[in-house]
């Protein structure tokens, strides 16, 4: 998911004509998500379990990306620093969950991984500095779906 964030940069200086040195701030706002989502999953992951942890973040990963479009120039860029923040913190926590779970059951296979940022590349030339945000977002949606789909609904744990 996070390749998808690849085009944001255009779309926050061809689109919303926001100065470079603030694009970096706000790309930035991610990696500060990231910091808070690692901070929180072993706290969330004790509280509520892991599975739980698990679906909570998703939906919620899926609702904030909903701000990152819907940014506008001025004050209103607090909307993707927001958003930003809170889908780097949900993807952490998605992140430290699965792959803690996979590497007990499987071994590691990265070989999809370069495909993202093509593919992000290819959405953005497509869809344009303002579709390709909204596709993000229609991507973070389907992610909630195929984890509550799953029998993890039913558990407290992964493990």
């Amino acid at each position: 998911m996070r390749h998808f964030l690849a085009p944001l940069p255009v779309f926050l200086v061809r689109t919303l004509d926001t100065p470079a040195g603030l694009v970096g701030v706000l790309i930035a706002t991610e990696r500060f998500g990231s910091l808070i989502g690692a901070a929180l999953t072993p706290k969330l992951a004790d509280r509520v379990g892991s599975a739980r942890a698990l679906l909570v973040t998703t939906a919620f990963g899926a609702v904030v990306t909903l701000l990152l479009p819907l940014a506008q120039g001025g004050w209103r860029l607090l909307l993707f620093a927001l958003g930003n923040t809170g889908f780097g913190a949900s993807v952490v926590v998605l992140s430290i969950l699965t792959r803690t779970r996979r590497q007990t059951v499987t071994p590691p296979s990265w070989g999809a991984v370069p495909f993202g940022p093509l593919t992000a590349g290819v959405a953005a030339g497509l869809l344009g500095n303002r579709g390709s945000p909204w596709l993000l977002c229609a991507l973070a949606f389907l992610t909630p779906p195929a984890v509550w789909t799953r029998g993890i609904r039913r558990m407290r744990d992964l493990t």
